[in-house]
């Protein structure tokens, strides 16, 4: 975001590691016609941390045209992403999502004192430890251990049919959906890849997907697509696609949304 060519960019993409290790922003770029960066955190940040990157992303360039959010298909369940806001949002946002008590608990934490000084210091210092970003797949590296190797497999019993839309997620639908209609902003909403043999098991699932997670988003355009890929295709997690196959996930996003970005 605070790289000089920031302003050049017309697309973003946001969203947890399904999207970082499933979008291919180079090969987007070509077959779009688009100028695209992909400013994908990690599940923890919820959709909340997504939202933060677009208030972020807008700040720096008010004239973005497109920006393209995915999460993983388990993340209705998890709590309210509070420390995506308190990482994040400026000051007065926080004040707007969160009680005092929560803000106030955060900023006088001891240790997120020296973690944040601990920081500090090594970015001063170039010390920065770059071992876990894979710059080829403008990612975080994947662990040895993978689908695609066999040295994980999906349990018998695996499913998400148990995933269902907790209060803080509907909370933070609402965040995301008012302000990208509040901003007038193509947002355009995805779920992301999974592994074949776990969404196999889910049927309830998505049915519940489709007839109540969906009816959430009132504004941001969202799409009920399931990308569902072979054990083959996956890496280090049900939701990660290999490295191998990122071409592919790619264009199987691209044939999903390209009606729908502006240009």
């Amino acid at each position: 975001i605070n790289d000089k060519t920031f302003d050049e960019i017309d697309t973003i993409f946001v969203g947890d590691s399904s999207l970082g290790n499933a979008i291919d922003k180079k090969l987007f770029n070509s077959i779009s016609k688009l100028n695209s960066e992909n400013l994908s955190l990690t599940g923890s940040f919820g959709i909340a941390g997504s939202l933060g990157m677009i208030k972020k992303s807008l700040k720096k360039n008010p004239n973005i045209k497109n920006f393209i959010i995915m999460q993983t298909l388990d993340i209705w369940a998890r709590p309210y992403a509070k420390e995506a806001i308190l990482e994040l949002y400026p000051l007065k946002d926080m004040r707007a999502y969160l009680d005092n008590s929560s803000i106030f608990s955060y900023f006088f934490n001891l240790k997120e004192i020296y973690w944040h000084t601990k920081y500090l210091l090594k970015k001063n210092t170039n010390s920065l430890n770059l071992s876990t970003i894979d710059l080829e797949n403008d990612y975080l590296l994947q662990k040895f251990n993978k689908y695609s190797n066999k040295k994980i497999k999906i349990k018998k019993n695996s499913s998400l049919d148990k995933v269902a839309l907790s209060k803080g997620k509907l909370k933070e639908i609402k965040m995301i959906d008012s302000f990208c209609m509040k901003k007038n902003i193509n947002c355009l909403f995805l779920n992301g890849p999974i592994h074949k043999g776990l969404i196999g098991n889910s049927e309830s699932f998505l049915k519940y997907k489709d007839n109540v997670i969906s009816k959430q988003f009132r504004y941001i355009n969202y799409f009920p697509n399931t990308f569902a890929y072979e054990g083959f295709m996956m890496g280090d997690s049900a939701d990660h696609i290999d490295t191998n196959y990122k071409s592919l996930s790619t264009m199987d996003i691209y044939k999903v949304i390209q009606d729908h970005l502006s240009y």
